[in-house]
């Protein structure tokens, strides 16, 4: 009997351990714990002070799901996913977060970082080819989700390329002029 209780804790100490082990450090903020990665930073400041400028898509993402009234239920897509079916493929995204509806209708959110300018002109045309192929898709099956698409908002700056599809544009232009 005491083997068994032995074994017990010995696997509970193990497991315990294995996912401390896992757990990941966090340094004070602003800090490092190592000489390489202050090595790095330093390199780096010019990118961290790009990155500083530029707007977070969270932020934006989540201003454009609250802020705006959507008729149907928006789920959030993985990049993966979005890149499928909106020709995202030859763009270099860094981050990204997407927002569709159930289909009924064409309401979607796609805010995208670029690895570049370039990158985010490129992800331009892709937004605007998606919003093409949906008035398409939409003509015959929901007819009236043409005014959404036909007032798309579709915003870059820098390396942030914005798509908004709501019925009201107006609003989602006021949230991103500020990006």
């Amino acid at each position: 009997m005491k083997g068994k209780i032995y074994r017990t804790i010995l696997v509970l100490m193990l497991s315990g351990a294995v996912l401390t082990a896992c757990g990941k450090d966090k340094a004070a903020p602003g800090g490092s714990e190592n000489a390489s990665e202050n090595a790095a930073e330093s390199e780096s400041g010019g990118k961290a002070a790009q990155d500083a400028a530029e707007p977070d898509i969270q932020t934006i993402a989540q201003q454009l799901k609250d802020q705006i009234t959507y008729q149907d239920e928006l789920s959030e897509v993985d990049l993966d996913t979005a890149s499928m079916f909106m020709s995202l493929q030859d763009v270099a995204i860094e981050e990204a977060v997407f927002y569709e509806s159930s289909g009924a209708t064409a309401e979607e959110i796609a805010v995208l970082k670029c690895a570049s300018p370039e990158d985010a002109g490129k992800a331009e045309v892709a937004l605007k080819t998606r919003v093409e192929e949906q008035k398409e898709a939409f003509e015959d099956y929901v007819p009236e989700e043409l005014n959404k698409l036909s007032e798309a908002v579709i915003v870059v700056k820098g390396r942030v390329a914005v798509l908004s599809i709501s019925s009201d544009p107006g609003k989602a232009k006021e949230i991103l002029e500020n990006i």
